[in-house]
């Protein structure tokens, strides 16, 4: 019954059954009082197993706090968004008037890759012009909305 478990890179090398068997383990022990500390440089797989996270580089402290908190730090630059949706073009055109949209570029093939200095605002105002346009979105994304894109921020 430790009080402290440190575990480096737990998961490397591990099949899919081995994976879910540890990631298990890790929470149970989580929730009995152990505090695990878990080192990896897969930041999506901590980001699964915990709402707490430490970032580190070369020594240096970059952040710490709850995953949301940490995501915050994002909102200093822009944040893209990805949208798939039956008739792009007839979207961005109105996506272009919103105040905090920086860029939308419309590529031949795939998503629709809007830059905006407020997301959340972008995600109150993209719902009802979705609905107004009939726009036919299939799908949503944030591709820098994860752990790995905030820890490139504060590293670069």
């Amino acid at each position: 019954d430790p009080e402290l478990l440190i575990v480096d890179e737990p998961l490397n090398g591990l099949d899919p059954v081995g994976r879910l068997e540890m990631t298990r383990l890790f929470r149970e022990l989580g929730e009995s009082g152990t505090h695990v500390l878990i080192s990896s440089h897969v930041l999506h797989e901590v980001e699964s197993l915990t709402e707490f996270i430490v970032l580190l580089h070369r020594g240096r402290l970059l952040a710490q706090g709850t995953v949301p908190e940490i995501r915050r730090l994002l909102n200093r630059h822009p944040r893209r968004v990805e949208i798939s949706a039956r008739d792009p073009r007839r979207l961005a055109c109105r996506l272009v008037e919103f105040e905090d949209v920086r860029s939308v570029q419309i590529p031949e093939d795939g998503p629709l890759v809007i830059e905006t200095g407020d997301i959340d605002r972008f995600f109150v105002q993209l719902t009802p012009v979705a609905a107004e346009e009939r726009a036919g979105i299939q799908s949503i994304s944030s591709p820098d909305a994860g752990l790995e894109a905030v820890f490139d921020y504060l590293v670069g």
